[in-house]
């Protein structure tokens, strides 16, 4: 009986100083996905090429002026460059006019407001949209125009990419005062504030 006793003993305290088994010091973490960007950029490259003219930059060239856009430069003047949707929106106008060559204006409600955002120096025989026609976040929209052609009004092969809000319709590429500025988006800040880092 002795004998037995012990031996429950030992096997109860053999257990109770085993080492613990090594227990994680707290669960592993889900991976949670970075939130995707709610609007998509205009034309690929678009934060490295910013390079020559952007948003509230004074200019005394051609035009004279504050920018209120940012223009996206492209290094192969001789591929095929698309410019794309930023979100759902309608096309509001496609035509050309004098600086552009060919230029599109397409209304996104973004925000619960109308963003309306100018593709100028665009290719007007790429694309088959009119005024009226809806489009999809990312669809492409034209190509851009054959540098210093007609399609850019002979100037140089980029994407010409104003913002404003409302429901004007505008084209315009420069203000003549700073305070005119706020009437219309800096794109670069637009996209950070949704989701895209630049």
């Amino acid at each position: 009986m002795k004998l037995r006793y012990a031996i429950i003993a030992t096997l109860f305290l053999g257990a109770a100083c085993a080492p613990a088994a090594a227990v994680p010091d707290a669960a592993p973490r889900a991976t949670v996905p970075p939130t995707p960007a709610s609007v998509a950029l205009p034309i690929d490259g678009y934060a490295e090429n910013r390079t020559i003219k952007r948003f509230g930059q004074y200019f005394h060239d051609r035009f004279t002026g504050y920018h209120v856009g940012d223009d996206v430069e492209v290094a192969d003047k001789s591929v095929d460059v698309p410019v794309y949707a930023i979100a759902d929106g309608t096309v509001r106008s496609v035509r050309w006019a004098s600086g552009y060559g060919g230029v599109m204006v397409v209304a996104f409600p973004i925000d619960g407001m109308q963003v309306n955002a100018i593709y100028g120096h665009i290719r007007l025989a790429s694309t088959t949209l009119k005024a009226g026609d809806a489009v999809q976040k990312g669809a492409q929209l034209a190509l851009l125009g054959d540098d210093r052609s007609n399609e850019t009004d002979l100037e140089r092969k980029h994407l010409h990419f104003g913002m404003y809000e409302g429901t004007a319709l505008r084209i315009g590429g420069y203000v003549q005062t700073k305070a005119e500025l706020s009437q219309w988006i800096d794109p670069s800040k637009f996209f950070t504030d949704h989701g895209i880092a630049l």
